[in-house]
């Protein structure tokens, strides 16, 4: 039977993310997704601690301020309407006072240094080339928090501007970090269809250029799965350009293929288990057949060993408690 898709090769990957393995992710919000499983699995992990960054440079400017304990441009502060903002950082991180703010962020500064200098793997997801610079403070911002339109000039980066960035980045980075680049699925359609494509191909070209300079950078096709192996309106949002949940999830069991460890996937299938019993809604809460299935659940959660199980074990002994009359 013909195969009706294009399956994009993929090779496994060393070194593997293992169940000891510290993982940090930044990016677009594709890499929240990515973290998003990570978390629901229990790895430890972190996903943008200064929320979604979509350019290159952005990402690399603000992991660069935290491995050589600097602080960002105090320059690029901004105020809407009641708080305050910082053009290098999503609006996620804001504040009542600029004191605030900058407290705030230097306190994440400090916590990424910390969790990279004991990290194993650093996941960069790019989502766009397509940058907006600060005319007066002639400075790349991360997010403009609506602005006016008029502060900012729209560039598109240069292959050779992100590939000087990334080795200077690859320079300061701990040595035994494994560098994993992928550009992100989302269709950047704001500037048009080949104002996107020419970004995709730029982030593209820049990430393979630093990939064959380093052994310890790899590259994952989030893009071109996404691309080519889902090339099909079904696997998109209402919105036609975010990957729907079908989508990010098939992409997520490639990722897992190429990245983890034995030890690890046969976690995920036996976790798996779990989600879905904790999900589980009887018809009869009270009844003999679901206490005494909640009563499995809860000692196959407690065979479960190095992993943070408090939270799995607290919701089933209050249902427990609840379905008992206690």
């Amino acid at each position: 039977m013909t195969e009706f898709r294009t399956p994009v090769p993929l090779d496994p990957q060393d070194p593997k993310i293992t169940r000891k393995s510290k993982v940090i992710l930044l990016g677009s919000c594709f890499a929240e997704n990515v973290g998003s499983y990570l978390e629901k699995y229990k790895f430890n992990s972190v996903s943008n601690p200064f929320g979604v960054l979509f350019n290159p440079i952005s990402i690399c400017e603000v992991i660069e301020t935290a491995l050589l304990n600097t602080n960002l441009d105090s320059d690029l502060f901004c105020k809407k309407e009641k708080h305050y903002y910082h053009f290098q950082v999503h609006s996620r991180l804001n504040a009542p006072t600029q004191d605030m703010l900058s407290k705030k962020i230097e306190q994440q500064l400090q916590f990424i240094r910390e969790y990279l200098n004991n990290s194993s793997h650093l996941i960069l997801t790019f989502g766009s080339a397509i940058i907006r610079r600060h005319l007066q403070k002639k400075a790349i911002v991360a997010n403009c928090h609506k602005q006016p339109e008029e502060l900012f000039q729209t560039e598109l980066l240069s292959v050779d501007e992100i590939v000087l960035k990334l080795e200077r980045l690859i320079s300061l980075l701990p040595k035994h970090i494994t560098v994993i680049l992928n550009t992100s699925p989302v269709r950047h359609l704001k500037e048009g269809f080949t104002s996107n494509q020419l970004s995709k191909s730029t982030l593209i070209l820049a990430s393979q250029k630093v990939v064959e300079n380093h052994e310890r950078v790899k590259w994952f096709p989030s893009w071109e799965i996404m691309m080519d192996e889902l090339r099909d309106y079904r696997f998109y949002g209402n919105d036609m350009i975010h990957p729907n949940h079908t989508a990010i999830e098939y992409i997520w069991g490639k990722f897992c293929e190429t990245w983890l460890d034995t030890d690890a996937k046969l976690f995920l299938k036996k976790w798996d288990k779990i989600i879905t019993a904790l999900g589980h809604r009887p018809f009869t809460p009270q009844s003999t057949e679901h206490i005494n299935f909640l009563e499995r659940t809860l000692k196959q959660i407690k065979g479960f060993k190095d992993i943070d199980i408090s939270q799995e074990i607290r919701t089933i002994e209050n249902a427990l408690a609840e379905h008992r009359g206690q």
